[in-house]
């Protein structure tokens, strides 16, 4: 008997494949679902679980833009009207 015939199958779990596929839309759904309960929090006067559970929404919400605004890329200008407005010596904008 081999060791892959002692080894667990491995089934493929939903949640990883939606979060592989759609990072943006698993954050955003989890940032509205920690908002409202965060809000609820707040109605049941739960101030301390409502301002952690804010928090990370925030956190949750504002991370993809966050690391979008941070991380810096060359953008090469490959327009045909940018090279006939003369700035084809403009290689990359950064």
């Amino acid at each position: 008997m081999t060791a892959n015939a002692l080894a667990s199958p491995r089934f493929s779990n939903p949640f990883k494949v939606l979060f592989k596929q759609h990072p943006e839309a698993v954050a955003a759904i989890t940032c509205a679902i920690l908002v409202l309960l965060g809000w609820q929090a707040l109605n049941f006067g739960w101030m301390g679980g409502s301002l952690l559970i804010l928090t990370a929404a925030y956190v949750i919400g504002g991370f993809d833009s966050a690391r979008d605004g941070l991380t810096t890329e060359s953008y090469a200008i490959h327009t045909p009207s940018a090279v006939s407005r003369g700035y084809s010596h403009i290689r990359s904008m950064e």
